[in-house]
């Protein structure tokens, strides 16, 4: 059983509707949850049927709710987006499989998808409102106080007037866009600094600190800034968010060429093999990325660059070019590849087995570890015992061996 990424984006887009409870563009939809918006256009057309929101026109033209959020079942929705919830494919036919009349597993698979249904058919779109809330209130330490300070009062905002070199990295298609202003004297040194970024807040914060950083610095002395200085003067950036600092950089970069009078080259066309079309990212920027930061999985390349992070598309390759800069065989060098990725269904069932089949014989008496919930990589325990921290340890590593690496717990 796959959700595809018509679901997760779909129930973004809805979740954004009943949170902003006016007229919702999609380009800005896309822009803020980094969709590409053609392909958030088509997961629209197929929502339309469900009559759930409705579109307004005009200068101010988008979407809102046509419905409550409580009456917005999430089960319709699935159904809708990906055509059914089959467990296994004999379920819907049985016809395919000789031994579907005799197959003992089958009242199994028709039970198990019967709970997934139940479950989905007891949630709404008010479901995913409270999750967003408790998840906003669990997670806005993720980002650091210089994150908080430069997002919401910015430095060196604005266009500079009297800049003399301009970079620009990014589109509004894309999700981030930014655009870097430059004073740099005759001797090189950079003597004022401005942008403009579209983006989230950390984009938007790491552009501000870009511009404290090199006022002051010979152009040569700049070049030589990597992304990660950038997060290191921010105190670190969530995991997703990386490519925001990798934007900053491009921008430096592209501003300096363009002082040098040097074409504004992209990275991508320097080597010019386009990788991923959702979001125009090639293989000369994966492999850059790759090196600066020490990547080792494809899902590290997703947020540093964010190619692979629509239709999905471009991974295998994503996982071949990764396999070749670290030297190694594309099975040993990208484990998703060589394990195949799990849904959250296969996901959920492989924790089940571990939890019976590892960490539930290793308990002591009057200790317990259960399972809470899995959403994607992110599982969640309720453990009772003294040594809570030392069976969380366990059970991630646990996981990451045996099912997926990446697999972070947390305890309630």
């Amino acid at each position: 059983m796959h959700f595809s990424t018509k679901i997760r984006y779909g129930l973004r887009f809805l979740l954004r509707l009943a949170l902003q409870k006016s007229v919702v563009k999609l380009s800005d939809v896309a822009a803020e949850e980094g969709i590409s918006q053609g392909y958030l256009e088509q997961i629209v057309r197929l929502l339309q049927p469900l009559k759930i929101f409705r579109s307004a026109r005009g200068v101010g033209g988008g979407y809102v709710l046509a419905q409550s959020p409580e009456a917005i079942s999430l089960e319709s929705i699935f159904l809708q987006l990906d055509g059914g919830l089959s467990v296994v494919s004999c379920l819907d036919n049985p016809e395919e499989c000789k031994r579907s009349h005799i197959c003992s597993t089958r009242p199994f698979w028709m039970d198990f998808e019967q709970h997934i249904r139940c479950y989905l058919r007891g949630k709404s779109l008010q479901s995913l409102i409270e999750t967003d809330r408790r998840f906003q209130e669990e997670h806005m330490w993720d980002y650091t106080q210089a994150v908080h300070d430069h997002f919401l009062h910015p430095h060196n905002a604005g266009p500079l007037q009297d800049a003399n070199a301009v970079g620009e990295v990014g589109s509004l298609a894309c999700g981030d866009a930014l655009r870097l202003y430059l004073k740099i004297s005759d001797a090189g040194i950079i003597e004022k600094a401005g942008f403009e970024t579209f983006g989230c807040a950390s984009a938007i914060a790491s552009s501000s600190v870009l511009t404290d950083m090199v006022i002051g610095m010979p152009v040569d002395e700049a070049l030589k800034l990597t992304n990660k200085d950038i997060v290191d003067h921010l105190g670190g950036l969530p995991r997703e968010k990386m490519h925001c600092s990798v934007m900053g950089q491009e921008a430096l970069e592209a501003a300096i060429r363009n002082w040098r009078g040097e074409p504004p080259v992209p990275h991508a066309q320097e080597i010019g093999r386009l990788v991923c079309k959702c979001f125009g990212v090639t293989d000369a920027q994966i492999r850059r990325t790759i090196r600066e930061n020490s990547l080792t999985t494809v899902d590290e390349v997703t947020d540093y660059t964010k190619a692979g992070g629509a239709c999905g598309e471009c991974r295998d390759t994503i996982a071949e070019i990764l396999a070749a800069e670290l030297g190694r065989k594309h099975d040993e060098a990208a484990k998703p590849s060589a394990k195949p990725a799990l849904t959250n269904v296969q996901r959920m069932q492989a924790v089940f087995k571990v939890l019976a089949g590892d960490i539930q014989p290793i308990l002591q008496a009057g200790e317990s570890v259960d399972l809470v919930d899995v959403d994607g990589l992110r599982v969640v325990l309720a453990v009772q015992s003294a040594k809570q921290d030392e069976l969380r340890s366990k059970a991630q590593a646990l996981f990451r061996e045996k099912i997926e690496d990446g697999i972070v717990v947390e305890v309630k």
